[in-house]
């Protein structure tokens, strides 16, 4: 099956089971079904899956992005990061981090800035209850943290790499 065809077939069915299981089992099957798909998304595939978490969100993607025709770099990036908050919002479905409970893992994707190429996905990184990054951008396990960073790794880039 054609890589994109695959991957919107996951996300399909991940959709439905988002619907109908628990979220730690959606968070299972979740897990389990995104080992099949490839991996980082192409810039068309990163806005169809914003668009579709707007839906879900009850957003307009097109007013909810700061510039509807970004000219710079930095408005580039303003846009990437509001898309970035978005999906994350979306995959974390009702999970919020508590910074007040050091018990509960928190997980962001972790970078490699040094590959001289740009930004390569380097990892994940639990914390406790204090953090580097805000709590728009983390996730209840690492599998999650992994998948969003790997998927949107060009969206990472234009907020970190000033080109």
């Amino acid at each position: 099956m054609e890589t994109n065809k695959q991957n919107q077939v996951l996300d399909q069915v991940i959709e439905m089971a988002t619907s109908k299981l628990p979220t730690d089992e959606v968070q299972q099957l979740t897990t389990i079904l995104n080992q099949l798909r490839d991996v980082t998304a192409t810039p068309d595939e990163i806005m169809m899956l914003y668009r579709q978490a707007c839906k879900a969100l009850g957003i307009d993607p097109d007013e909810n992005l700061p510039f509807s025709n970004p000219t710079t770099d930095r408005q580039h990036a303003h846009n990437a990061i509001e898309m970035l908050w978005v999906l994350a919002e979306h995959w974390c479905k009702d999970w919020k981090p508590d910074w007040t409970n050091s018990d509960q893992w928190k997980y962001y994707p972790w970078f490699d800035m040094s590959s001289g190429s740009g930004v390569s996905y380097g990892g994940y990184v639990h914390d406790y209850s204090n953090s580097i990054v805000g709590s728009r951008l983390c996730f209840p396990t690492s599998d999650m943290a992994k998948e969003f960073g790997q998927k949107f790794t060009p969206l990472y880039e234009k907020i970190m790499i000033k080109k």
